[in-house]
């Protein structure tokens, strides 16, 4: 806690493994979106991240937990029993190679900007990134999940049916997330189709959720 810009920081074909821990107060400097758990941009990076909380300060513009692949060849990330509350976004993972599993996990309250067109989802996918949720619960974001941008292949996997991987479950609960009175769950801005089977969205009126 008290940290004044990144807290930790995995890159250079590095392996973190991070166990209940805590992060609060962080990128206290808040000159930018300096995010307590950033994971990449070099190399090819592990990370296993395990029952943490990670919870933002009112006014502060970091995130939760950044994936990249910038200059590199890719990350593997699971998040399991982790909680991202109250920060300007919950998780994003960017770029080619990086695929993040997730696992009965909570992204909350995730909407400490202001502006919905700048930051504000539970989970973002960019940049061709793959995420599998499972058992988790995305609520009261400015976004639920976004995947991005046009002519990309980031892809999202929030439950198949079909599948038997671990990761691709579903049973996920995703509500109230939404923006400038419009509800904005999963908000699909790729041109390839998505799967989100066998999750929970707030209610059963198809018009209600989106």
């Amino acid at each position: 806690h008290d940290n004044h810009q990144w807290t930790v920081s995995n890159s250079l074909d590095g392996t973190l493994v991070l166990e209940n821990s805590r992060f609060l107060r962080c990128n206290l400097e808040d000159d930018g979106p300096k995010n307590p758990l950033s994971i990449g941009v070099q190399g090819f990076n592990y990370a296993t991240i395990t029952g943490c909380t990670i919870e933002g300060t009112d006014g502060n513009d970091h995130g939760g937990i950044s994936v990249y692949n910038l200059l590199g060849q890719g990350a593997e990330v699971t998040v399991r029993n982790t909680l991202v509350t109250r920060c300007s976004f919950g998780m994003i993972a960017s770029g080619d190679g990086v695929t993040v599993d997730v696992y009965d996990s909570e992204f909350s309250f995730n909407n400490h900007n202001p502006n919905p067109m700048v930051s504000g989802s539970g989970i973002t996918i960019q940049y061709d990134a793959v995420v599998r949720v499972t058992g988790t619960t995305i609520n009261d974001n400015h976004w639920g999940i976004t995947t991005y941008p046009p002519g990309s292949s980031s892809t999202a996997i929030l439950g198949d049916s079909s599948s038997v991987h671990p990761a691709e479950q579903g049973f996920n609960r995703i509500y109230d997330n939404g923006n400038n009175n419009a509800v904005y769950n999963f908000y699909n801005n790729t041109s390839i189709p998505q799967i989100a089977e066998m999750n929970w969205w707030g209610s059963t009126d198809l018009e209600v959720i989106a």
